[in-house]
Order: structure tokens, then sequence, then C-alpha cells
């Protein structure tokens, strides 16, 4: 995708963004004091603009799909070391000034084929959904072999999905109910 359609976008996207700011600020300074007909009503638009950036952000979504699919791989030889030093000092200050407890466990360190840049975007994804979806309180790094495999994964201390919510862990966008009844 060029660049003009992501600028057309991100124009589309901050007029909506700026109107819900605007009738927020309105609220939050108690303008329309005791009107509740026009806070209905500044609601509703606050809920319309929400609505055109969710349909913008589709958009944007199905148009990362169709680059996804041509997306090109770097196979080359990276250590384990490095992987984790990436995420590690990416995360540590991060989650340090959060509260957050963060513990890469001992591995044994190793040779591995593929593309360290998409091996970063991957754990960093993982990462960000287990700060989104935790509970604040730790997040954790383990590595484990398994015949010739790395195995790394990303735990917290937050609600697990339900055992019937798995089948959707790579679903796109999917949400699970976080233990919730």
């Amino acid at each position: 995708m060029v660049l003009r359609p992501y600028l057309s976008l991100a124009h589309d996207i901050k007029t909506p963004l700026s109107a819900i700011k605007l009738y927020s600020k309105a609220l939050t300074k108690n303008l329309y004091k005791d009107d509740e007909k026009k806070k209905d009503e500044i609601a509703r638009k606050i809920n319309s603009n929400a609505d055109q950036i969710d349909a913008y952000l589709r958009d944007i979504i199905k148009a990362g799909s169709e680059d996804f699919l041509n997306l090109s791989l770097e196979n080359s030889e990276f250590y384990l070391s490095d992987l984790m030093r990436d995420i590690k000092s990416y995360y540590a200050e991060k989650l340090r000034l959060m509260g957050t407890d963060f513990e890469v466990g001992g591995y044994r360190d190793c040779l591995l084929k593929g593309d360290m840049d998409r091996a970063v975007e991957v754990i960093q994804n993982i990462m960000e959904n287990a700060i989104k979806y935790g509970d604040g309180k730790k997040i954790t790094i383990a590595v484990r072999s398994e015949e010739d495999l790395r195995l790394v994964t990303v735990s917290n201390t937050g609600v697990p999905l339900k055992p019937d919510e798995l089948v959707h862990i790579f679903t796109s966008f999917y949400r699970g109910t976080g233990g919730q009844m």
C-alpha cells in the first residue's frame, strides 16, 4: 500500500477523534450542568464518531491483512540470547515503571534459524496482550526445550481464558471473557 491512502485514513480518523475529545472535555468540565437532554445528544454524537473510527479501523485491518499475505521473511540465524536481550531491554523499564514484576527465566543459549525481527514482533505482541489483559502484578517469559525446538512462553498473573475459549486463541481480535461469567 502506498503512503497516500495511509495519510488519507489518518486524516479521516483525526476528524471524529477530535470531535470525541471536544465532547468529552466539555462533559468533564461540566459545561452542560443539568441539561440531561444535551448530555444524551453528546453521548450519541460520541458514539457516532466512535463508530466512524471503528469503520476506518476495519478498513485498515483489511488492508493490513492483504499486506500480510505479501509479507517477506528474512530466514537467517540468530542467538536466543539476542532475542531475549532485545525483549528484556524493551520491557524491563516500562514494566518497572508500571509496578509490574518482570522475569525472564533461565535458558540455554542456542543458535536459532528464522527471522529475528518477526520473532521480536511476535513476542512483543504477546507481551502487549499480557500487559493489557493481565492484572499488572507479574509477567514471566520462559524458554524450554522440546526435541530440537525452543518454546517461548509468556504468562501473566491475570485471569486465564476459559477452556472453551482456547480454540479462539489465534482468531484475530478475539477477546475472551477473562474468566467472567
